[in-house]
């Protein structure tokens, strides 16, 4: 039985199990809130735990292997064990500094340079202290104390790498105190930060009285006749204040979420009555512009059938005539096109089927691109077009335009060319006089600017690939700079269109010809001109067929009631009675 100077005290033998199972608690909790929000703080505090804990769990065997059971060769394996832990200092210390500090440009460099560099030194000591271990924790030699203080009884002699090891610890230390010093100043704000430089202040404070101790005997502290180890009291102090601060920053942040929870609550409800409430049709569509969802205005204007809300599509919400040929769906597909090639909003008009009847509305349609929950959708907003109110006052107008060789723009063109006909036409007419004013500028297009000839398009037609053909045209240097100019004079009595293309023209009876193989063939075009000879009251081009008059007179009430005066005629160069 050695009779020691010092033996080990109940308090020497509680310090180190109290501090391990806080230590241990702290990293089953940060690991948790690690694997759950994936943020590198939690990280870099679970790896700060880890090295505190293997320490003071080190320093528990110590005492209870090593002193009290007198266990000498496993009182030193935990000795160097002990020792290396500190050496991980070096590396998570700076990891958890680069992490709760705002580190940027060459400080950001700096601590990532210290960092990695503590981790070589962690790894480089760890594996001297195994293959040359009289350089760090001798196994073989005594401390000088081991037969005058009991818990010293299975710690070996500190060699050159140990105390090489505390000096990088100091400047470590010393590093970090300056950066968080730094960011105090820099944020003139201690709130946050306090509790770091306390846990620093308690690990140096607890580091000090100790290597005091071993120089001179006495621990220069209020407790200076209690002997036990105050560095790993003060290191666990560090470790909790650090811990302190990530939590309080977490709270701050749940706080923040719960704040912007509550607002987003508020603008959802907010919304949710906007999107219900209004008088547009607003809905949601798929990639595949399937809807997703419609608001009730859409719901009750539109022509969806709620049971089978999300097999409808998109296309099945346009108007379709009779006569039709196609160019609607051809045209809403072209948009639909350029819409997701380009990725930006679009606006157009469009003629959509009516909830509970056969007939058409007109509404102005926008088509924007939205993100919900990593998906790719698209919001739809369709408003009902109101009558102008100068339709009422207006009695002649004039135009002049030129559109390029743009189907879509021959579209938009014959709907404005026709707003102010409803005082005059009934609502069947003006839809029939636009379809026919439509084929003329399609021809114009077509056969006109682009030369397109009747074989070319229907054989195109038939392999799919027109669209292909028209594009190909409009990228031709030899027709690409080509217009279609339209003349347009409204009056009481009569509306005319002059519409002459740049084309080298065409002869139109031979085109009247095919007209009529094109019904026997059941082909879906070439019979434009036929339809706008059954709709306007006279169709006149001129000799080269480049130029087509059609004029439309007024019968009615309206008409009669009109004044006498100019006719505003427009009338095409040379031309050939229809």
């Amino acid at each position: 039985m050695i009779a020691f100077e010092q033996n080990i005290t109940l308090l020497q033998l509680l310090v180190p199990p109290l501090c391990t199972g806080v230590l241990f608690c702290g990293v089953l909790i940060y690991l948790y809130m690690f694997l759950r929000l994936r943020h590198h703080i939690y990280l870099s505090i679970v790896l700060l735990c880890l090295c505190a804990l293997v320490f003071t769990a080190s320093e528990t065997m110590i005492l209870f292997l090593g002193g009290w059971l007198a266990d000498r060769p496993m009182g030193l394996q935990f000795h160097r064990l002990e020792q290396i832990s500190g050496a991980y200092f070096l590396f998570s210390l700076p990891f958890f500094l680069g992490h709760l500090l705002r580190f940027e440009g060459p400080d950001r460099r700096l601590n990532r340079i210290i960092t990695l560099c503590g981790l070589a030194a962690a790894l480089s000591i760890t594996a001297a202290a195994y293959a040359a271990p009289d350089w760090f924790i001798s196994l073989t030699s005594h401390r000088a104390t081991w037969l005058k203080y009991q818990a010293d009884f299975a710690r070996g002699r500190e060699g050159p790498l140990y105390r090489l090891r505390d000096c990088l610890l100091a400047l470590t230390m010393a590093y970090s105190m300056v950066m968080i010093g730094r960011e105090i100043l820099r944020r003139r704000d201690l709130r946050e930060l306090i509790f770091p430089v306390a846990g620093m202040l308690c690990a140096i404070g607890g580091a000090v009285v100790d290597i005091s101790f071993v120089y001179t005997g006495v621990n220069p502290d209020f407790f200076p006749d209690k002997y036990f180890s105050r560095f790993t009291l003060g290191l666990t102090f560090m470790v909790i204040l650090f811990m302190s601060t990530v939590t309080k920053r977490f709270i701050d942040a749940a706080k923040e979420v719960e704040r912007a929870h509550a607002i987003l609550g508020i603008s959802e409800e907010r919304y949710r009555r906007l999107v219900e409430e209004t008088n547009d049709c607003i809905l949601s569509l798929d990639g595949d512009l399937k809807i997703l969802s419609a608001n009730t205005a859409a719901l009750a204007q539109l022509s969806i059938d709620g049971s089978r809300l999300h097999e409808t599509d998109l296309y099945e919400l346009f108007y379709v005539e009779p006569d039709d040929k196609g160019i609607t769906m051809q045209l809403a597909r072209d948009r639909m096109r350029d819409f997701f090639a380009g990725r930006d909003s679009i606006y157009f008009r469009a003629l959509l089927r009516l909830q509970g009847t056969n007939e058409p509305g007109e509404f102005a349609v926008v088509l924007e691109h939205i993100g919900t929950g990593g998906r790719s959708e698209v919001l739809m907003k369709a408003t009902g077009c109101q009558e102008d109110a100068m339709l009422r006052y207006i009695e002649t107008e004039t135009m002049r335009c030129s559109i390029e060789n743009y189907i879509s723009a021959a579209d938009e063109i014959s709907k404005r060319l026709v707003v102010n006909l409803p005082r005059y036409m009934d609502r069947q007419g003006v839809v029939a006089l636009r379809y026919g004013l439509r084929e003329i500028l399609f021809n114009a297009i077509e056969h006109g600017n682009l030369e397109i000839s009747f074989d070319e398009k229907t054989e195109t037609t038939r392999r799919g690939e027109y669209i292909r053909c028209i594009n190909d045209r409009q990228k031709d240097g030899r027709y690409r700079g080509r217009r279609v100019h339209i003349e347009y004079s409204l009056t009481a009595e009569r509306v005319r269109y002059k519409v002459t293309d740049e084309g080298g023209g065409f002869d139109y009876r031979k085109v009247l010809g095919r007209e009529n193989e094109a019904a026997e063939r059941y082909l879906y075009h070439g019979r434009g001109i036929a339809m706008a000879m059954g709709i306007f009251d006279e169709v006149r081009f001129n000799s080269v067929g480049n130029q087509v008059l059609l004029t439309k007179n007024f019968t009615g009430p309206e008409a009669d009631k009109a004044a006498a005066g100019p006719s505003g005629a427009l009338t095409p160069e040379g031309t050939s009675p229809s």
